[in-house]
């Protein structure tokens, strides 16, 4: 893996990000997140959630529904 693509695996999404580029609602995303099947990263901190997704697992969930 090279440079350039270790920091584009690690680059994060915020969920509006994820559902304008998925091309749904905020709450879908919620709901794909909920269900497992999109993971995410919580950079949160004092007990409060802050969701983020890596730019792989959001290429990973996309492949797995195109059948790559």
């Amino acid at each position: 893996m090279t440079a350039a693509s270790v920091a584009e695996a690690v680059r994060l999404h915020t969920i509006p990000s994820v559902a304008d580029h998925l091309g749904t609602s905020v709450d879908t995303v919620y709901r794909l997140i909920h269900d497992g099947a999109i993971r995410t990263v919580d950079i949160g901190r004092d007990g409060r959630s802050r969701f983020r997704v890596r730019a792989d697992h959001l290429q990973e969930f996309i492949d797995a529904r195109t059948g790559r």
